[in-house]
């Protein structure tokens, strides 16, 4: 892009000034240089497993604010079988090459000062296919895995809210009936059915037996372990205390 110097309109008669007049002759050295300039053809040859592929997007951007404009790519058939850019000054560029169901290719290429040709080459990788993940937030563990399997997605991992895996495969019985707490990906993001989803579940809850403590004042050491393993429970620590 050409950036003329700025430029002052004067009537008939009117004077004009050394700095006027040098700004005329700033634009015309510009207007002359951009003239002379070198420009090249970029050749781009996209291609998918070896073949070329027509329906693609090819967008060549300035690498710096300095450059020019932005300029895409216009695909010619026949014995090319590519895209091209045609008079594109010398420079570097970001090369961006978009297709429907294929990830998105940059690359950097810099045409030449001499006003040569360039021609690269770009294999495009097909794009996984993605799809909603489900909410299973708020379902029992059971059905959460059910809704998943209809889905078509797959279950990485499952943990309950103290840390423990679940096994997807084989849910314990009394693991089923357990609400989903989390799950990642969140539900709505679209993502590829392979990714693995992490679900986390509330923990089982486990009571507490109590039994009552029998008195062991005035026992021997060994009639108190007697005492307390009929009771279930284990004889601690001993200490004997001389009076």
């Amino acid at each position: 892009m050409i950036k003329i110097p700025p430029l002052v309109a004067a009537a008939p008669g009117d004077p004009i000034t050394s700095e006027g007049w040098n700004a005329v002759l700033d634009a015309i050295r510009l207007l002359v240089e951009d003239a002379n300039l070198q420009r090249g053809t970029l050749t781009v040859q996209i291609r998918d497993n070896g073949n070329p592929l027509r329906g693609a997007t090819v967008t060549a951007a300035p690498g710096s604010k300095a450059g020019g404009p932005t300029r895409g790519g216009v695909f010619v058939g026949g014995a090319v079988q590519a895209h091209q850019i045609e008079s594109l000054p010398p420079g570097a560029y970001n090369l961006i090459v978009e297709a429907e169901g294929f990830a998105t290719a940059t690359r950097p290429v810099t045409m030449p000062t001499d006003g040569e040709s360039l021609e690269v080459t770009v294999d495009l990788a097909a794009s996984p296919a993605v799809f909603p993940v489900p909410s299973l937030l708020g379902q029992v563990l059971s059905q959460a895995l059910a809704t998943l399997a209809a889905a078509g997605f797959i279950v990485a991992r499952v943990i309950d809210s103290h840390g423990a895996d679940v096994p997807p495969g084989n849910v314990p019985a009394d693991t089923q009936s357990l609400p989903v707490l989390a799950q990642f990906p969140l539900p709505g993001t679209r993502a590829p059915k392979d990714i693995g989803i992490f679900i986390g579940v509330a923990a089982r809850a486990e009571a507490t037996k109590k039994v009552s403590t029998p008195d062991i004042r005035g026992l021997s050491v060994a009639q108190a372990k007697s005492a307390l393993e009929a009771a279930g429970l284990v004889l601690g620590t001993t200490k004997t205390v001389t009076k």
